[in-house]
């Protein structure tokens, strides 16, 4: 980025040059890295790249007026204008060389604005990725790293994520999808789902706090969910959160809530207890263990204290009051839980929907 441009403040991040050339910059690298992998995709004909340029900079828009909502009106002008350039230029490739994966890039501010506003990074995550893997392609140390670590261990690195687990993993996985030419192939519904899914939840635990309890209310909200079923769900759910009673040595408490919501769909019933095949608990656990697969492939972990080791770099003991203070004070409820209830929720729906067992409708 150009060094004249003036650093500002876009709620908790800074960006390194104003609202206007940021979305412009970040549209720029899109098309820059669409143009480099076109050849692997010949489907992303120009009608669907601009499809996705302009999900792009939705994506964006929002995290941008969410950290700044005092500018809300510019910034709406501003993201207008940069839809409405969509397709003058779609297939022209930006002329920069310089690697656009690290640590500080507008690829990088864009994903890091996403997260701490919570929005759902769907395109933003896909365009780090694509970005990945064209820079892998020149880049024998990355290479190198893969090959010696895996693709994970070389996205977090690469891309400067040392406490963002959950964009490592949305990352890693986007990358996956373009080497099996899957890439943007997420159908509309399930990406209005999955993120619908993510930002409720994300926003009540930023607001509540009792992330087993958020995430029930945010599935309850996302599919109206008003029966007394789930509103004792929601009460059941109490002691669940903090790892269990607050004691934060037990399963992470969204993931235990999205157990608990699974339960409500293939569960067994009390009525079929003695029943010896048990088809419907055997359901219950295959679908839950993609969960489990999940949040193992993200987190190395289940555990509440463990997650807080990758997200905070420590633990915290919630019968403390001082451990409870720094907890709070190192943006427990700003984005760091929040992020783990939201991510938690969309692969909950994501899981559920591939099931066939939701909807939109």
């Amino acid at each position: 980025m150009k060094e004249e441009q003036k650093t500002i403040k876009q709620g908790e991040i800074t960006l390194k040059n104003d609202t206007k050339d940021f979305i412009n910059v970040l549209v720029a690298e899109a098309v820059k890295n669409i143009s480099s992998i076109n050849k692997r995709f010949p489907q992303l004909n120009d009608s669907k790249r601009e499809l996705y340029l302009k999900g792009l900079i939705n994506e964006i828009g929002e995290a941008l007026k969410k950290a700044d909502p005092s500018n809300s009106a510019e910034l709406s002008e501003e993201v207008e204008k940069a839809l409405e350039a969509v397709g003058t230029d779609v297939t022209d490739a930006a002329d920069d060389e310089n690697s656009s994966i690290e640590e500080g890039g507008v690829i990088y501010d864009a994903l890091i604005c996403c997260k701490k506003n919570g929005i759902y990074p769907y395109h933003t995550s896909n365009l780090m990725a694509a970005a990945f893997y064209v820079e892998a392609q020149k880049n024998n140390e990355i290479a190198k790293l893969m090959g010696a670590a895996g693709v994970k261990e070389a996205v977090r690195k690469s891309c400067g994520f040392i406490d963002e687990p959950e964009l490592v993993y949305m990352v890693t996985q986007a990358y996956n999808s373009i080497v099996d030419n899957k890439w943007l192939t997420m159908e509309d519904e399930k990406l209005s789902i999955v993120k619908a899914a993510f930002e409720e939840a994300f926003r009540n635990e930023s607001k509540y706090g009792g992330c087993t309890q958020c995430l029930i209310k945010s599935f309850m909200t996302i599919f109206n969910k008003n029966d007394e079923k789930y509103k004792f769900m929601f009460q059941s759910a109490s002691a669940l959160s903090g790892g269990g009673a607050g004691c934060n040595d037990s399963a992470c408490g969204a993931y235990s809530g999205a157990m608990m919501v699974i339960g409500t769909f293939v569960g067994r019933r009390l009525e079929d207890l003695d029943n010896p095949n048990g088809e419907r608990s055997k359901t219950a656990n295959v679908i839950g263990q993609k969960i489990h697969d999940k949040f193992i492939d993200t987190y190395g972990t289940t555990i509440c204290r463990d997650i807080h080791e990758n997200i905070f770099g420590r633990q915290f003991n919630f019968r403390n009051e001082v451990d409870k203070k720094a907890f709070k004070d190192a943006g427990a409820h700003k984005d760091k839980c929040p992020m783990v209830v939201g991510i938690a929720h969309s692969w909950l729906c994501e899981v559920l929907y591939d099931e066939g067992l939701i909807s939109a409708s």
